[in-house]
C-alpha cells in the first residue's frame, strides 16, 4: 500500500474582490438601533470587523490561496511545494496533482486532512482551474480509511488537535509555530519558516499515523 501523508497552509485571500465583496457583507450588530450609535460603530468598529472577516478566508476553499503543500510519500522524505506569491498557487496545485496522479491509488494521510486539507485542495483546484490527480480519494467519508484523517480515526466526534496528539504519544509536536502564524509569515518574507513547519507537520502526522495505524 503507497502512503501519502499531506499537510497544507493556507492564508487570506488577496484577491481585491473578495475585500469589496467582505465589506459589503458588514453591519453593525442587529442590537444596534440609534443611527447615532450606527454611525459610531461604523467609525471606531468597521476597520477591525473587516480584518477579523478577512482573516477568516483563510479557511474558505472559495477566497482562500494554498501557499504551501507538505507531502511525503512512504518513508521518504518529506517535500513541500510553496508558492512566494499567491499568484503561484495554480503552479504549486498542478506540481502536486502531478505528483500525486503517478502513485498507484495511495492512502492519504494526514490530520482533519478529509475536512480540510483534501477539501481546500479540491475546491481551489476548481477555482483556479486546475485538473485534480484523478487516483486521489476525494468522495470518501470522514470516517473511512482512505483518507487516513488522524483526527477522526482518533474520535470521530471530538477535535483533537495534532499537537496535543502528538504530545500525548511521546513525539515533539509542534515547536515554536503555529498555523495562525503563517499569512504574517508568509508577508514578511519568511518563507523557509513556513516550508520547516508544513514539512515538521507532515513529519508529525507519519509518526502519528504510524502508531495508530500499528506500523
Amino acid at each position: 500500500m503507497t502512503k501519502l501523508y499531506l499537510d497544507i497552509e493556507t492564508i487570506p485571500s488577496q484577491e481585491p474582490w473578495v475585500r469589496d465583496f467582505i465589506i459589503d457583507g458588514i453591519k453593525p450588530p442587529g442590537n444596534i438601533k440609534k443611527q447615532e450609535s450606527i454611525d459610531k460603530w461604523y467609525e471606531e468598529k468597521l476597520d477591525d470587523a473587516i480584518e477579523q472577516a478577512m482573516s477568516k478566508t483563510a479557511l474558505d476553499g472559495a477566497m482562500c490561496h494554498v501557499v504551501a503543500i507538505g507531502y511525503a510519500v512512504n518513508d521518504e522524505k518529506p517535500k513541500c511545494f510553496f508558492a512566494p506569491t499567491h499568484q503561484e498557487e495554480k503552479q504549486i496545485l498542478n506540481d502536486f496533482f502531478g505528483v500525486a496522479s503517478k502513485l498507484n491509488y495511495p492512502t492519504v494521510i494526514g490530520h482533519n486532512v478529509t475536512g480540510f486539507d483534501m477539501k481546500i485542495l479540491r475546491q481551489r483546484a476548481t477555482v483556479l482551474g486546475v485538473n485534480t490527480a484523478k487516483n486521489l480519494p476525494w468522495d470518501a467519508k470522514p470516517w473511512e480509511k482512505n483518507p487516513y484523517d488522524t483526527m477522526e480515526q482518533w474520535d470521530s466526534k471530538n477535535f483533537i488537535s495534532m499537537d496535543k496528539l502528538s504530545k500525548a504519544m511521546g513525539f515533539e509536536g509542534k515547536k515554536d509555530v503555529n498555523g495562525s502564524m503563517v499569512y504574517d509569515m508568509w508577508r514578511s518574507g519568511k518563507h523557509k519558516q513556513i516550508i520547516d513547519y508544513c514539512v515538521d507537520d507532515v513529519e508529525q502526522t507519519r509518526l502519528i499515523a504510524k502508531r495508530m495505524m500499528g506500523n
